[in-house]
Order: structure tokens, then sequence, then C-alpha cells
């Protein structure tokens, strides 16, 4: 695993990630996993998905301060029932004003934001945890599993159940 690192072999690493077949193969849960690449490659994603999220942190070019705070809020929580009026106080901005910068300078408004981060750990959860949608949907605070299903599939064309098959690592 690390010879492939080192060497840039991105095919022998996404093989080692995904599987050689069609990198999507349904294979065993994090928890599970018992040899040591199957260990190194899921350390190997978690890196990479811990680097991600610290490039995320750094406020972008043309970006206002509040903006940035609000969109930090909201990824903090989460996995808490958040509404626009909690993220414009925190911004400390009407609702308002909040949803017309938040519109201007990234083309959405902040509702829609909170879905989207809301699904993205949805799909992390199902990716690397054994945790059943119910758990799930509770854990995001979706007023009912079948509402959670209903916006999964909506925003990615699959169901949540599908999506975890398709995505388990091996």
């Amino acid at each position: 695993m690390l010879s492939c690192i080192q060497n840039g072999d991105t095919s022998r690493l996404r093989d080692l990630l995904l599987g050689p077949q069609n990198h999507l193969n349904e294979g065993h849960l994090a928890e599970k996993m018992q040899d040591i690449d199957s260990v190194n490659a899921l350390l190997y994603t978690a890196l990479l998905d811990f680097a991600e999220r610290v490039s995320q942190h750094k406020t972008p070019q043309g970006m206002s301060y509040e903006i940035y705070e609000s969109i930090q809020f909201i990824n903090q929580n989460v996995n808490r029932k958040i509404r626009v009026d909690d993220v414009a106080r925190h911004a400390n901005l009407s609702r308002s004003s909040l949803n017309r910068k938040f519109k201007s300078e990234l083309g959405f408004d902040v509702s829609r934001f909170i879905m989207r981060c809301k699904l993205e750990e949805a799909k992390r959860l199902l990716t690397y945890s054994d945790r059943s949608l119910s758990e799930i949907s509770s854990y995001l605070c979706f007023s009912s599993q079948a509402y959670f299903q209903n916006v999964f599939k909506k925003q990615y064309g699959i169901t949540p159940l599908n999506y975890r098959n398709k995505t388990i690592i091996s």
C-alpha cells in the first residue's frame, strides 16, 4: 500500500481501495476488515477525507466572513436540527440578509446548503459505518426515515441502501 502511494501507482491504489473489478464492489464494513491492505486502504481514504475537510476550513477568496462562519456553523451542527434562523443568529445577520448574501456569494440559499451538508454526511455514514438507515436519519434529524430516503434518492438518483451497497469498502 505504502509503495503504491510513494510510486504514484494510482491504479493499484484504486484497486486496493475499491476492488479490481468495477471499483464499486460489495465488501466488508470498515469495522469488519481483517487484512492489512484493507486497513491501509481505509487509512489512506480517511487521510484524503481529512485533507479535503482541512482544505474546506480555509476562507475562500471573495467569500465574506459571515458566509464562511455560517458554512462552518452548519458543518459543525449537521447532526442537529438547525434552521436558517439559527444560522442567521450565529452570523449576527437577519434571516433575509443571510439568505441574500448566501445566494449572492454561493448561488443557492441557506436551507439548500443545510440539506446538502446533511446528505453528504449521510453518504459518509453509509460508506464508513454500519448504522441502520433509521439511525442515520435520526442522527441527522430528518423528520422520518421515509423522508430521508426520498430526499436522498431525489438528490443522488439512488436509494441510501443501494448507495451503501455500491460504496462499501472491501
